[in-house]
């Protein structure tokens, strides 16, 4: 058995245990069920060659009934501790062998490794939302940005093969485990969500990611500055924060730090090169700055109005509050106050920035100038939350006054919260990152609507909505296809003439709704009908089911709007399929009477087998709505722009480029080919803040004759 997590990680050994003993107690209360299940298809099956594997499938889940619970959970830690740190351990090899490899192993382990898929896809398409969340919170766990499926501890499959483990030990017949891994199945799909259900609660109490939001189309607050859940880092903290990846923070921060010292030496060389203490006679010439300059107008005198859009503010104010506070400013706070005032210069230039964000930046020069000569952190730190609430204000902005959030419009909720600031005396770190937060919510919300509205939102909604309706409807039909006893020919025939009718349900009611339910019993009696019937029993109530299934497969097709002649045509066809069966069932009995879905595909290969498989993948590369990308183009013109939409079916995102008011769509495959050749970066937010600061510093080195690359 694999040693236990490396570190002794109490939070992934909790974790461990508690996957292991709900998924092992959930199967085993459900022993029953299996053995019913098993007892049925024997007494069902007409075929003799099936008869001794299903017998022994059902003596072995009798036998491992006392102890499977106990077994089981040890095989779910032994896996689980083994995917933490793959090896050579058997137990980390979930997927046995590779396509190149088929050739060298024997049938029969081919057969289990095919089994074991398809049970792992099954489980993972009903444990989506749950495995997600789960995958995240782990990797967050564990201290890593992200957990690639095919190596996460907690994948359906880790539980698929130790249920197979489990049963190999109960019996060594491989036909006998597949039909015990097959009648465990529904079992499996009550227990595993379940589990995962109970870690995620675990996590969450632990404080691991508590607000997580895990669909995929459904926003989710990402990392950074504008992530209400992570805060700032607070004034006296010894290190600033890490910039962003794809930020070009690097060279700011040394600019910066060679203006101060340049500055810091003329005056006075043994003073340090970054200060947090503010002097006594700065405090004072702050203190009555404000007597000297005008006082900001309210918000209701700043937003645009009937009576004319308010005048573009400048940075004049920072440059007569130097001006004023000359006596009581160090070279080093003259510095400052002129990289504030260039900061700001560069914001109210910057054309990709809305009019009402400039006039509400404009009225927070003064706060903003007090709070930066305390706290030059602002300079140096991605993560300040004066960036932060800069960035906050033009995301905002960029949205437009089109969508109202309780009733205000984005330029009300941004002068609502510059104009608590103001009164703020001072507004310190704090009260920065409380509007920043209060912002992003705002922001995120109008997103949604904006997004509700957006064509190409809109037009990846619908085909996604289109594909899943297919997939589902085809998947549903494949499955009770495989648990018939029909004929190739009349399988073929129900899932051609059935699946659109499914499909057009799960578009106009949905896979919960009573006339899907309704579809699939016809589907059941459908095929029950097209199945050899021998007995006297079978044979009368085939003669009274024919009538209502035609009707209801002529009603279905109507439904689906298929032209008159197409639907005679199918009904002609069943009419025949029956009549054959009426008249020869023995010769139909003889007849080949397993399908499978390999026999459906020369039939339906144009859309079944494409909808097998959910394309993308967009779990396995960190996709969220909310998420802030930098598309370099083959100019070297940078845009950044924000998630939309991520599509689970098609794999592909919607991106929504602010500044000019675009949407586009980007499949996965291009994402992560932009990705690995450096033309996309996963960036934290619209940057418009740093890249301020950048220009400000650079302008500044330039007119004190220091060469900003040096």
């Amino acid at each position: 058995m694999p040693s236990p997590p490396s570190g002794g990680d109490s939070t992934t050994t909790g974790l461990r245990d508690s996957l292991a003993a709900a998924f092992a107690q959930a199967l085993a209360q459900e022993l029953g069920t299996v053995t019913e299940i098993l007892d049925h298809q024997l007494a069902s099956t007409d075929a003799r060659e099936k008869w001794k594997a299903l017998r022994l499938a059902r003596d072995a889940v009798r036998d491992c009934g006392p102890v499977l619970a106990e077994r089981l959970a040890a095989q779910v830690r032994g896996r689980f501790d083994a995917k933490l740190a793959p090896g050579d351990d058997a137990l980390s090899q979930t997927s046995r062998f590779s396509l190149d490899s088929l050739s060298l192993v024997s049938e029969e382990e081919v057969q289990e490794e095919i089994a074991v898929g398809n049970a792992a896809r099954r489980l993972r398409e009903a444990t989506g939302d749950d495995f997600f969340a789960l995958n995240t919170r782990l990797a967050a766990a564990m201290g890593r940005e992200r957990l690639a499926e095919e190596h996460s501890p907690v994948h359906p499959r880790v539980f698929a093969r130790a249920l197979l483990d489990v049963l190999a030990d109960a019996t060594a017949e491989p036909p006998a485990r597949l039909a015990a891994l097959a009648a465990f199945d529904p079992a499996m799909l009550h227990a595993l969500p379940k589990a995962y259900r109970a870690g995620n609660a675990l996590l969450v109490s632990q404080g691991i990611l508590p607000h997580l939001r895990v669909s995929y189309g459904a926003p989710r607050q990402v990392a950074g500055a504008r992530a209400a859940t992570h805060g700032m880092t607070p004034p006296a903290s010894p290190a600033p924060a890490q910039a962003p990846p794809g930020a070009a923070a690097g060279a700011a921060p040394g600019l910066f730090d060679r203006l101060l010292a340049g500055a810091a030496a003329a005056a006075q060389p043994s003073q340090p090169l970054v200060t947090l203490q503010v002097r006594p006679e700065l405090v004072a010439a702050l203190r009555s700055l404000e007597a000297r300059l005008p006082a900001a107008a309210p918000a209701s005198a700043i937003a645009s109005d009937a009576s004319g859009p308010a005048p573009s503010p400048t940075a004049d104010l920072i440059r007569r509050a130097r001006e004023e506070m000359a006596g009581a400013l160090t070279p080093a706070d003259e510095l400052v106050a002129d990289l504030v005032a260039a900061t700001f210069a560069r914001l109210f230039e910057d054309p990709d920035l809305a009019e009402a964000a400039k006039v509400q930046l404009g009225r927070l020069q003064l706060p903003v100038f007090k709070a930066v000569m305390a706290d030059r952190r602002f300079f140096v730190d991605p993560a300040h939350p004066i960036r932060g609430l800069i960035d906050a204000i033009a995301e905002l902005g960029a949205t437009g006054g089109a969508h109202a959030v309780e009733g205000r419009r984005p330029e009300e909720w941004i002068a609502t919260e510059v104009q608590a600031l103001l009164g703020e005396e001072p507004p310190d770190a704090k009260a920065f990152s409380r509007a920043r937060d209060r912002l992003a919510q705002v922001a995120e919300r109008c997103h949604e609507a904006l997004a509700d509205h957006d064509d190409v939102v809109r037009s990846v909604k619908e085909e996604d909505a289109e594909r899943s309706a297919v997939q589902e409807s085809a998947l549903e039909v494949a499955h009770r296809i495989a648990a018939a006893e029909c004929t190739p020919a009349a399988a073929a025939f129900a899932y051609r003439a059935w699946r659109p009718v499914l499909a057009g349900d799960h578009r106009r009611f949905g896979p919960d709704s009573p006339q899907w339910r309704e579809d699939v019993a016809t589907l059941d009696d459908l095929l029950w009908t097209l199945a050899p019937r021998a007995t006297t029993v079978e044979r009368e109530r085939l003669a009274e089911l024919m009538p209502s299934v035609r009707f209801r497969l002529w009603q279905g097709l109507i439904r689906t709007r298929l032209a008159s002649a197409q639907i005679e045509a199918v009904l002609d066809q069943l009419d025949r399929l029956h009549q054959s069966l009426q008249s020869a069932p023995l010769a139909a009995a003889q007849a080949d009477a397993t399908t499978t879905v390999a026999a459906l595909a020369p039939v339906a290969g144009d859309d079944f087998t494409a909808t097998l498989h959910v394309g993308g993948g967009p779990g396995d590369d960190g996709l969220a709505r909310g998420a802030w990308f930098e598309f370099v183009e083959a100019d070297g013109t940078r845009t950044r722009a924000r998630v939309a939409w991520v599509s689970p079916v098609q794999g592909a995102c919607v991106f929504k480029d602010l500044a000019r008011n675009r949407s586009f769509a980007v499949s996965l495959d291009d994402l992560r080919e932009r990705r690995a050749t450096g033309r996309a970066l996963a960036v934290d937010g619209p940057g418009v803040a740093s890249s301020s600061i950048e220009a400000a510093l650079e302008a500044v080195a330039r007119s004190r004759g220091a060469e900003p690359g040096t």
